[in-house]
């Protein structure tokens, strides 16, 4: 009975082992995909503060030129008004 005993606890304890091999092991390729992920986001995290200071810029740009052209459009009204009063 006493090696029946021994054999179950040898083969538990073996099982323990090697579980405990895996989880470590799963352990390291956890951390390692974690910190591909952190340095990917950080990648994605710069590029999307370019874009957002890009898109800034444009909108800036965009605004600037509905301006000249608001007041390019109001001075072709005042000339058109002035032509037809002259007629």
């Amino acid at each position: 009975m006493t090696n029946k005993k021994n054999i179950v606890l040898t083969i538990v304890i073996g099982l323990l082992c090697l579980t405990s091999i895996f989880a470590v092991g799963k352990l390291k390729s956890t951390n390692d995909e974690l910190k591909r992920s952190d340095e990917l986001n950080v990648k994605l995290n710069e590029q999307n503060k370019k874009l957002i200071e890009a898109n800034n810029k444009a909108d800036k740009k965009i605004d600037e030129l509905s301006k000249k052209y608001d007041t390019i459009n109001s001075e072709l009204k005042k000339i058109k008004e002035d032509n037809n009063q002259v007629n």
